[in-house]
């Protein structure tokens, strides 16, 4: 492959006429690559949209290619009206492009192979309307209804079920082995080894074997065996250990056995039990000498039966040993088998079966194969190096087979370490291999934008010899700093971008070692004065300081966590684990979908009975079984089944949420804030996959049920965990999840040992290619399933230090003696050589562990501009989290007043606020909720360049926001458009009006102080808890404000009216509680927060009555003293 290779810094570099093999490095744009060739073969070779197939990992990886190709290409359009094109060829291409932009094929593998199926039924012969289901639970069906029945049909007449599970080896674990090489088992694609017979000619062979054995047993010779064979001259210690652990209780089972299968599983267990070394080596062979004393061998005259007993014993082993594995082979072919005929029976589908049914069609089918090559030219393949061969096969028949077709495989050998869920490195090869024979070109991306020139040195002779197993890596070189993405400011630390930390210990000692080195580390970095760093936000740089959510602690597997998790604690340093389930198996998420069926199947009580057991109703059994309790329960359901008629599902799920009391249940306990942000979390998911459109509850829940499954597929790659609270904290994860990312600082803590147990996973056979996979049931193929297994590690480590963009540590094992090395010992530490050698280069460090200041305080002080919060990963909320709303329910009901029973507050003004109108904008809750949502999206700085509210509504990025929203909450179009103007007027004078301290308004508070959507937990009572969401956060001259946006429409903004509205609506419980969250709030993240000093109030303001001629009206300020 690199014979060939074209090194590139563009995507512009790309011949278009030719297929396409592109390598892209960690950091070097693969994402950017992607969708410029998109675009390019969209528009230079004018191919409508649906011509080009895009195929990537995950849904989410799909969805945001989709929105960044439509984006660009919605940037183009405006470039072109703005320069005033807006006709022509190109122009209309575009317009038309984007108008057509749903038929886009851009998917994962499984949406692809899933909409084959769907359009094409007679050709792929698919049945309609399946089910799709978990792979796992349909074969964990068949593997149950199999095995009830399967050794009764083996001839073991006389034999009690316990004889044969113990012959056939069930023993534990048993059953999660043989559902794991299930999964695993690709009858078409991959051959079991070794190469057996049926289970039935072993068992022959067994019972023919003891019967020989019996047979010498009632020989004379047999009753003074052991007496004879301890007289043979050879080391006298040897002798004593074969006949006291192998003869002498091997002849007491002979003896005392009364059937066959009595003595075979005897036998069984005397094998597993012998502790000899010759024995594991030789096995019963061990029982004939292999040297003899000085005098010589005595065997013929003293034992001579020796040589054909160990003859019989060692047949006696392979055969039960290959009985065994024989009859795994057939329980995994027939549980495979099983599966497919219940899938069939009951309308089921699982993720493997879309490609393997595509992939057999096309094979099959010349029809198909045509339709397809007619429906597509090109096909851009993402993340290549995680395909398979069927996967390959697919496209091989579709894209290369002739000149018209064209296919691009974009990705990276080098980060291909999904080798255990069926990610096939050798695929990708034989893809490269054959692309090459057929004319493609291969191309390097040669610039990497994530390291600095310092740390891609480092990499570049790390990695260019002997850590591969093949030339795979090539060399890149440091994008120019002004085309970085980021710039390292540190002014006060010595440390230079990679840092090898030597350890003089081993094992759990050097974990533990180097586990204090990240606490004491990581305190220096984040202790004052800050580590400066400036990062592009926006296409606008900034700088601020490191964060702790800007440092990763890298680890091989989950249970390396608890050490570190306890040493940071004793350090006082907030930390996470970023993934260590997925969210979408999360109780919390199992209980949203309980309640969405029971929401979605009116008059199903079973389903009734499952969500009133969530934290939704918190009922007990005791409790539903009791008639008037469970009719309670249901009206509330009926009312709750009603929401999604009147509000859209964001602002339905909160008003259950509210009206259900779910959080002040789940707030009693201590991981409160982790299972709030699960719940969230689900929710937003759920309201990004469904917007934009009218929802039923049975779409929800059909949405969540389906991301359960598809989460089997993507659960190592999807569903992080987002930060649980807004405390910046230590990022703990493991290298697989951690691929995709970056952090500013990376510390290395996996992989100091290792469990050495190799897994059986298919590998390659024979010559390399796709056509020889093949799964060894046995031992014998464990070398080369070590080889593959070793260098997959090598990638996996490549993968953990290319995510650090300004600095790397990584422990250097300097102690000779270890016991069960990992990968750091094993290969990264003689590698580290060719880097860090002590004061040979500036970019590099070899440390001991007393070059890490130890600072006298513990835990660092976190000040505004570490703890400002950036955009959920997830959609953004809906609607605040108020339950202080519910709370107060009771007690007050809010009308939605009609404007005609207020008269009209008309003012002079010198400024044009809003526009004059006969009416205000319409009241109710649905414009509250979308007010707020407006201000939390809203850029404030833009306002400061509008002189009033129409210069903001002319501009592009606030009438996008404002619109968007009100077809989130209203979708008339009438209405709309005759609110859109009064909306605008609304928010101008929100972030113009002059209402703060020293005469300034919003609009000039900056970014990085104010943080919208700010949640917390406060006490309401000794038993309960409140739960909220303070509009915003801001600080002013040093000082922070807190500010609540009110929409209420009232005849009177003045402050004595506004008063009066306080006191009408309980707002003064409201601001207490505020005020009360707030000072907890600041005090557990600022350093020595003084509350009389640093907390300048908090600011109610009524958005309807802000006068710029003015000041009071409108705003309320409050601040309390400390107590």
């Amino acid at each position: 492959m690199s014979e060939t290779l074209i090194s590139i810094q563009s995507p512009m570099e790309i011949d278009l006429d030719s297929n396409g093999i592109i390598v892209a490095s960690a950091g070097t744009g693969k994402t950017y690559t992607l969708e410029n060739l998109f675009l390019r073969i969209l528009v230079e070779k004018r191919l409508p949209i649906e011509k080009i197939l895009a195929v990537t990992f995950t849904e989410k990886s799909a969805a945001e290619m989709r929105d960044r190709i439509r984006r660009r290409l919605s940037e183009r359009i405006r470039e072109m009206s703005a320069t005033g094109n807006n006709s022509g060829e190109l122009r209309h291409f575009l317009d038309e492009t984007i108008n057509n932009f749903r038929s886009a094929n851009i998917s994962t593998i499984h949406g692809f192979c899933n909409k084959i199926l769907n359009e094409f039924p007679f050709e792929t012969g698919a049945a309609p309307d399946r089910t799709l289901i978990d792979d796992k639970q349909v074969l964990s069906d068949a593997f149950e209804e199999l095995k009830s029945h399967f050794w009764r049909e083996i001839n073991l007449f006389g034999c009690s079920s316990e004889e044969i599970l113990e012959l056939y080896g069930f023993g534990q674990k048993f059953d999660e082995r043989i559902l794991e090489l299930s999964q695993k088992y690709i009858p078409s694609w991959i051959t079991l080894l070794p190469s057996l017979l049926k289970p039935d000619e072993y068992l022959k062979e067994i019972q023919k074997i003891i019967k020989k054995l019996f047979e010498w047993r009632d020989t004379k010779e047999f009753s003074n065996f052991v007496q004879r064979f301890s007289l043979l001259n050879f080391n006298a210690s040897s002798r004593k250990s074969i006949v006291e652990k192998i003869l002498s209780p091997l002849c007491s089972e002979l003896q005392e056995s009364k059937s066959w299968i009595e003595f075979a599983i005897s036998f069984i267990r005397l094998s597993k039990s012998i502790s000899y070394g010759r024995f594991e080596d030789n096995s019963y062979l061990c029982i004939i000498p292999d040297k003899w004393n000085k005098s010589g061998s005595n065997l013929d005259s003293v034992a001579p039966e020796v040589p054909e007993l160990s003859s019989k014993l060692e047949g006696l082993h392979k055969a039960i040993t290959n009985f065994q594995m024989s009859s795994y082979m057939e329980l995994i072919k027939r549980t495979r088998e099983t599966a497919d005929a219940i899938k069939i029976s009951r309308g089921w589908m699982t993720y493997q079966d879309m490609i393997l049914e595509v992939e057999s069609a096309i094979s099959r089918s010349s029809d198909l194969k045509n339709l397809l090559k007619e429906r597509f030219n090109y096909v851009l393949i993402d993340e290549a190096q995680d395909t398979d061969g069927i996967q390959w096969s697919i496209f091989r028949s579709i894209f290369l087979e002739d000149k018209e077709h064209k296919i691009f495989l974009i990705g990276d050998p080098k980060q291909s370490i999904y080798r255990f869920r069926g990610a096939d490195i050798e695929s990708y090869f034989e893809a490269a291999k054959e692309i090459s024979e057929n004319g493609g070109k291969t191309y390097s991306l040669s610039i990497t934008y994530r390291h600095p020139t310092q740390l891609i040195e480092c990499f570049n002779n790390l990695f260019s010899d002997g850590w591969f197993e093949e030339k795979v890596y090539i060399p890149v070189k440091s994008a120019d700093e002004e085309k970085r993405p980021y710039a390292f400011l540190d002014k006060k630390s010595s440390d230079p971008s990679f840092n090898a930390v030597e350890i003089n210990s081993s094992g759990r000692a050097a974990k533990a070692q180097f586990g204090e080195f990240i606490a004491k580390k990581i305190l220096e970095i984040t202790k004052d004065p800050p580590i400066i760093a400036e990062f592009c936000d926006y296409k606008e740089r900034i700088k601020r300081r490191l964060r702790l959510s800007d440092i990763a602690v890298l680890i091989s597997t989950w249970n390396e966590a608890n050490e570190l998790e306890e040493i940071f604690k004793a350090h006082d340093i907030p930390c996470m684990l970023y993934k260590k389930t997925g969210i979408f198996h999360s109780r919390e998420s199992q209980e949203i979908l309980y309640l969405l069926a029971a929401l979605s199947n009116q008059g199903n009580d079973s389903h009734c009975k499952k969500a009133f057991l969530t934290s939704f109703f918190s009922l007990t059994g005791v409790g539903i079984a009791e008639e008037n309790v469970f009719n309670s329960a249901k009206e509330k359901l009926n009312k709750w089944r009603s929401l999604l008629d009147v509000m859209p599902i964001g602002a339905a799920f909160q008003e259950i949420i509210d009206d259900s009391g779910l959080i002040s249940r789940v707030a009693v306990y201590q991981d409160r804030e982790r299972r709030i942000s699960n719940y969230r979390q689900v929710i937003e998911y759920l309201e990004s996959k469904l917007s934009g459109r009218r929802s039923v509850w049975k779409d929800i829940y059909d949405e969540l049920l389906n991301e359960f499954s598809r989460n089997e597929i993507e659960k190592d790659e999807e569903d992080l965990y987002r930060i649980e609270s807004d405390i910046p904290k230590v990022m703990i994860m493991t290298i697989h999840v951690s691929k995709g990312l970056e952090f500013p600082i990376v510390f290395i803590a996996g992989g100091i040992t290792s469990k050495h147990q190799l897994q059986t996973l298919p590998f390659h056979a024979g010559e390399k290619g796709v056509s020889k996979l093949a799964m060894d049931l046995s031992s014998s193929s464990d070398g080369i399933l070590k080889i593959e297994d070793d260098y997959e590690k090598r990638r996996l480590y490549y993968v953990a230090f290319t995510r650090a963009i300004f600095r790397v540590y990584v422990p250097k094992i300097i102690c000779e003696k270890q016991h069960s090395p990992g990968p750091m010992v094993n290969f990264v530490k003689n590698n580290l050589q060719k880097i860090v050698l002590p004061n040979e280069s500036c970019y590099t460090k070899s440390m001991i562990l007393d070059d890490c200041e130890i600072p006298e305080e513990k835990a660092t002080a976190i000040d505004f501009s570490r703890i400002q919060l950036t955009k959920p990963e997830l959609s953004e909320r809906i609607r605040r989290m108020n339950s202080f709303s519910s709370m107060i329910r009771n007690e007050i009901y809010f009308e939605e007043t009609s404007i005609s029973e207020f008269e009209k507050d008309e003012y002079e003004e010198n400024i044009i606020v809003g526009p004059n109108s006969e009416k205000d904008l319409r009241p109710g809750r649905k414009t509250g909720l979308m007010l707020h949502k407006i201000m939390e999206e809203l850029e404030y700085e833009r306002f400061m360049a509008f002189k009033d509210y129409r210069d903001a509504i002319a501009d592009k990025k606030v009438r996008e926001c404002i619109i968007r929203n009100q077809d989130i909450y209203f979708q008339s179009n009438e209405e709309r458009e005759a609110d859109t103007e009064k909306i605008a007027g609304i928010i101008w004078s929100c972030l113009r009006v002059k209402f703060l301290e020293e005469g300034k308004c919003l609009a000039e508070i900056p970014k990085r102080d104010r943080i919208s959507e700010v949640d917390f937990l406060e006490a309401s009572s000794s038993e309960s808890m409140m739960t909220g969401k303070i509009d915003l956060v801001f600080r002013l001259d040093g000082k922070y404000y807190l500010l609540d946006w009110k929409s209420n429409l009232i005849a009177d903004y003045s402050y004595d009216s506004l008063q009066a509205e306080i006191i009408r609506n309980r707002y003064d419980i409201q601001r207490d509680v505020y005020l009360s969250a707030a000072k907890k709030w600041f005090s557990a993240r600022i350093k020595n927060f003084k509350y009389e000093k640093e907390f300048g109030g908090m600011y109610y303001v009524f958005m309807r009555g802000l006068k710029p001629d003015d000041l009071r009206s409108g705003v309320l300020y409050f601040k309390t003293d400390s107590e």
